[in-house]
C-alpha cells in the first residue's frame, strides 16, 4: 500500500465520522499525509519483526479509545461551559 492509497481509504472512513476541519489550523491534506507517512514508516518496522496484525490492531484501538476521550471531554466542557 502506498501513502496515497492509505489516504484515500482513511479519507472514505472519514465520511462516516466527519472531521471539521475548520476548527483545526492545520489543513486536512497535510494532517493526512503527516499522519500516513508515520503510520506507514511505524508498519514497516513492526511488519519485520512480526506479529504487524496485532500491533496494527492494538494501535487502532488505543487511537479509537484517544478519540473516545477527546469528544467526552470536548462534549462535557461544552454542555458545562
Amino acid at each position: 500500500m502506498n501513502i496515497n492509497e492509505l489516504i484515500d481509504l482513511a479519507q472514505s472512513v472519514e465520511t462516516e465520522d466527519p472531521i471539521d476541519w475548520g476548527l483545526l489550523s492545520i489543513s486536512e491534506c497535510d494532517t493526512y499525509m503527516m499522519i500516513a507517512t508515520s503510520v506507514l514508516e511505524q508498519y514497516q518496522t513492526w511488519k519485520e519483526m512480526g506479529d504487524s496484525e496485532k500491533i496494527m490492531l492494538s494501535v487502532i484501538l488505543k487511537l479509537i479509545v484517544e478519540n473516545f476521550v477527546l469528544n467526552y471531554r470536548l462534549l462535557n466542557g461544552a454542555s458545562n461551559g
